[in-house]
């Protein structure tokens, strides 16, 4: 089952700049996307975000609403999260430190 909301969350949590290369560089391995000028693509998107969207949900926001639709397409999948996957796939480490942390918190106000 899939929670969009939850795992946007956790990903916006941990998702940093430095996160964006291992992204670039999994899209250009796995897709073979000419990865220079993705990146001028969302620099100029990014130039437009809105005042209060951070670098790095504004990243979120390009690749759900470019790089979404053409891996989809590719994969022969409608309708599917296949960006939050996969910047879930890059940021698993993070992710599950994040949880483990959580975790230990959880039933700290009880």
């Amino acid at each position: 089952m899939y929670r969009e909301s939850l795992d946007t969350l956790y990903i916006r949590e941990v998702l940093t700049t430095e996160d964006f290369d291992k992204v670039w560089d999994l899209l250009e391995e796995k897709f073979s996307m000419n990865i220079a000028a993705w990146k001028q693509l969302f620099e100029r998107a990014e130039r437009t975000r809105g005042r209060f969207t951070s670098r790095e949900e504004a990243f979120m926001i390009f690749g759900k609403q470019k790089i979404e639709p053409l891996l989809n397409d590719l994969l022969f999948r409608r309708r599917v999260p296949t960006w939050i996957y996969l910047l879930r796939y890059v940021l698993r480490d993070k992710l599950r430190h994040q949880a483990t942390r959580a975790s230990h918190f959880k039933n700290r106000l009880k």
